[in-house]
């Protein structure tokens, strides 16, 4: 979250974590997912949303300009094709909304 969003090698992005999950997700439209990622690269965490947590419908989370982890994600999945929730009622997007689409998960793996 330091860094903001950027591009960077899985290795990388991963340093420092000790445990992981992963959720395969289809993406009808990689490509577009793909491009607008790339264009978000360079803008800030949104720290203020992060922290805005336990009042999640305090504001509506689509503000284009920075981004938390797991908006970036369901966004970027949105720009591919696939609408994990529905954005008319969800105002935040946290890990757990994520972790709860139902798709199937890996194993928890344990590094270190």
């Amino acid at each position: 979250m330091l860094h903001g969003c950027r591009v960077v090698p899985v290795h990388v992005a991963m340093q420092g974590m000790t445990r992981y999950q992963d959720m395969e997700i289809p993406v009808p439209n990689m490509a577009t997912a793909e491009g607008w990622g790339w264009e978000q690269q360079g803008k800030g965490y949104d720290y203020f949303g992060a922290l805005g947590i336990p009042f999640l419908m305090s504001e509506d989370w689509g503000d284009w300009s920075r981004w938390w982890c797991s908006e970036l994600c369901f966004m970027q999945l949105c720009m591919g094709g696939n609408y994990l929730l529905d954005q008319s009622m969800q105002k935040r997007v946290t890990p757990q909304d994520l972790y709860n689409c139902n798709y199937q998960k890996s194993p928890i793996v344990t590094l270190k």
